[in-house]
């Protein structure tokens, strides 16, 4: 009868600290939205992603307020003719992606209960269903 080998402990991997630090590139909205978050939640790797992509967006929109605040939301063209700022019709797309990313985490609601919907909707047809 051959003796079997014991096997070494399995030692526990420590949890990393939490809350992690934010991003080097994290500055305004984007540092408060990601100190906001990982504050009062705890998110898993993937989750993560989602939460540096939802900063990142609302760096974005901080930036665009600011181009519209500083031109306006109209832009006189080099021919002289008027047209709409096109930072006006990005900021909106960001908001919507910002809202997208965010209702994805799941976060629960003021009274603590999981939201119960899939998230943000997408295009609505024409005519219902």
């Amino acid at each position: 009868m051959t003796a079997r080998k014991k096997s070494a402990p399995v030692s526990a991997v420590p949890a990393p600290a939490w809350p992690p630090a934010a991003p080097d590139d994290f500055t305004g909205a984007a540092l408060v939205l990601y100190s906001d978050l990982v504050g009062r939640y705890r998110f898993n790797t993937v989750e993560m992603d989602t939460v540096h992509q939802a900063c990142r967006t609302a760096r974005t929109i901080e930036l665009l307020q600011q181009h519209i605040d500083e031109h306006g939301i109209s832009l006189t063209q080099p021919s002289g003719r008027t047209a709409a700022n096109p930072s006006v019709s990005e900021i909106r797309q960001q908001r919507i992606a910002l809202a997208r990313l965010v209702s994805s985490l799941r976060l629960p609601t003021s009274d603590q209960r999981s939201q119960a919907r899939a998230g943000v909707k997408g295009m609505y047809s024409m005519g219902g269903a």
